[in-house]
């Protein structure tokens, strides 16, 4: 047995295209596992390395911080994150890449293994010193990657 929705206009019993369908179980869904959100702290005085660039003169430096969290699902999970763009709180998709002026960059990754999900963020800027905080929200779904 089967269930079908189809969308408006199409009839359910009748329909065959995937196109024209809200929902059918013959066909997987994502389920998930867990959920949540986190906020990674860069902080901006272990910086990694530095340099100083002429134009304008100014020194940039390299900063990164790193969280993982745990699923314990024993297999690699199919899964997704979102940077939480601050102040307006719209969500990108992961991985996010921002360049802030040109100079200034961050890149926010996710990845996973059997065990959890890792969010990395590296971050450059013409700071050394304070912390700099960046809100994101992930899904860990049960559906097995595969790969």
């Amino acid at each position: 047995m089967k269930l079908i929705i189809a969308k408006p206009t199409f009839n359910a019993l009748t329909e065959t295209d995937p196109d024209n369908l809200q929902f059918s179980s013959e066909y997987n869904t994502l389920k998930y596992a867990t959920q949540g959100t986190i906020q990674l702290a860069v902080n901006q005085a272990t910086y990694y390395y530095s340099e100083h660039i002429d134009f304008p003169s100014m020194w940039l430096y390299y900063q990164y911080a790193y969280t993982s969290i745990d699923h314990n699902l024993g297999y690699k999970p199919f899964f997704a994150g979102y940077a939480i763009d601050n102040p307006t709180g719209y969500s990108s998709p992961l991985p996010y890449f921002d360049a802030g002026g040109g100079i200034f960059w961050i890149a926010v990754n996710m990845y996973v293994d059997s065990t959890k999900l890792y969010v990395m963020a590296s971050y450059v800027t013409d700071q050394n010193s304070g912390t700099v905080n960046f809100d994101m929200s992930y899904r860990i779904f049960k559906n097995e990657l595969d790969i």
